[in-house]
């Protein structure tokens, strides 16, 4: 593929995918818009190396997808280590604009109980319940052992149910 041809094909996978990859941060960030573009722009800058060093056929939409997991988990991880921000329950319930819609109440709800939970957790329901992953997935994203990560799947879950109750009351 000639330079030319291959500009074509990014730009039309870039059309084709932006949407989606933006999407796909959305839901994960807790509908951080700034951080979710951020993201975006990181996964295509590493599309732009594949189809710079000749290897575009291996870039797609689940590539693309996967990129922005792994750069999302990357974030979350120098979040952990750096200086606390601005907790991630103020962030998400900021957004909330109307809590009259009962959709919104429970929206809001969640994102308090998810919130309250320590990064560790947050990441560990994320990974296995919203993107699917296996918990022997989660252990090697986390760098634990399987039986490890089971159990900080269990406490997490436990955790959130006792924030989400305790919002409820």
């Amino acid at each position: 593929m000639d330079e030319g041809d291959s500009e074509a094909a990014f730009v039309d996978l870039y059309r084709s995918s932006l949407s989606t990859v933006l999407g796909f941060l959305f839901v994960r960030t807790g509908g951080d818009r700034d951080l979710s573009q951020d993201l975006a722009a990181e996964t295509f800058a590493l599309a732009v190396e594949q189809f710079n060093a000749g290897r575009s056929v291996e870039v797609t939409q689940a590539w693309l997808c996967t990129v922005a997991r792994r750069r999302l988990i990357d974030h979350w991880r120098r979040q952990a280590t750096a200086s606390r921000k601005r907790p991630l329950v103020e962030q998400m319930t900021s957004m909330v604009v109307d809590a009259t819609d009962s959709a919104q109440v429970e929206r809001q709800a969640v994102a308090t109980a998810m919130g309250a939970l320590n990064d560790d957790y947050r990441l560990a329901l994320v990974l296995h319940h919203l993107d699917g992953y296996s918990v022997r997935e989660v252990a090697e994203v986390l760098g634990r052992t399987e039986k490890a990560a089971e159990s900080l799947i269990g406490r997490a879950k436990e955790a959130f149910r006792q924030s989400y109750e305790r919002g409820a009351r």
